[in-house]
């Protein structure tokens, strides 16, 4: 094992002088060139620029495409909202969860919409609608609370930074 690991190490070695090299090899057949046309070896300030630029519109573009292929829906928060649901199925009855369903739905619904209306993240726990649409099924607030509100003096808060669209789309796709 430990002589694999050498061996590969010895190959990565190998690999990066052979790329020092290459590069030595470009930027001597780069500066050739400039003196055939006549410019000075080295870049301009504008050329550097330029160069500069392109190197970072590039890394922009791959970083974009690692986020495209990066993003993982969060499994543990869809898991702890199904078992909620299922709470509240099994231990409110079918009228009293769909009622709650529905509100819950309207609730991160409006959320994930606008996100920064701070009204839609704000659930005043002793509206009488609530209580008795919403906290009287058991399991309901506990979801709420998994998506992402917290309990603050009798008021369910959800603070801007802490909106999560992906976990709030996924929450309202258990719903439904």
């Amino acid at each position: 094992m430990r002589r694999l690991v050498e061996e590969r190490k010895r190959e990565k070695e190998e690999e990066q002088r052979v790329r020092e090299a290459l590069r030595a090899k470009l930027e001597e057949d780069r500066r050739e060139r400039r003196r055939k046309l006549g410019l000075p070896e080295e870049l301009t300030e504008e050329e550097k620029a330029r160069e500069a630029e392109k190197a970072r519109k590039k890394a922009e573009e791959e970083a974009s495409k690692r986020q495209v292929f990066g993003h993982v829906k969060p499994i543990t928060v869809i898991q702890q909202c199904r078992n909620h649901l299922v709470t509240m199925k099994k231990q409110g009855g079918d009228e009293p969860f769909k009622t709650a369903a529905n509100t819950l739905l309207k609730y991160i619904g409006n959320v994930a919409r606008s996100p920064d209306e701070e009204k839609f993240r704000n659930i005043n726990t002793g509206n009488a609608a609530f209580q008795s649409r919403v906290a009287a099924v058991p399991g309901a607030v506990d979801f709420l609370k998994v998506v992402g509100f917290q309990d603050k003096d009798g008021t369910l808060v959800m603070p801007r930074e802490s909106v999560n669209i992906e976990v709030i789309n996924s929450a309202g796709g258990e719903i439904n």
